[in-house]
């Protein structure tokens, strides 16, 4: 997944990161979008026994003309309780309102 990235010009490889006693692994590489000034990072996700389900649940998404699979909504709410950060716990209001606006 790395190669693919840096084929498409994401160059800048963050530190690897571990969360919840090593159940979440991500690496991060990223790109600057100079025409628009920011910085663009991808969180590749590494599927440890911890959050098989968070992986079994995942959905497809169109990018760059191809696919690409993504946390679902309900696997990146598990993912932010085994975080338990503060900001974590506030992201996790914010997408069940959402889910609940959504269903209703």
């Amino acid at each position: 997944m790395i190669e693919v990235a840096e084929s498409r010009g994401y160059s800048i490889r963050g530190l690897d990161m571990s969360f919840a006693d090593d159940a979440i692994e991500i690496r991060r590489i990223s790109k600057i979008d100079r025409p628009n000034k920011v910085v663009i990072s991808l969180d590749l996700l590494l599927v440890t026994p911890k959050i098989q389900h968070v992986w079994d649940s995942r959905v497809q998404a169109e990018w760059e003309g191809g696919g690409l699979s993504v946390v679902s909504r309900e696997g990146l709410i598990a993912l932010k309780t085994l975080s338990g950060r503060p900001q974590d716990l506030a992201d996790i209001s914010v997408l069940m309102e959402d889910l609940d606006h959504e269903t209703h």
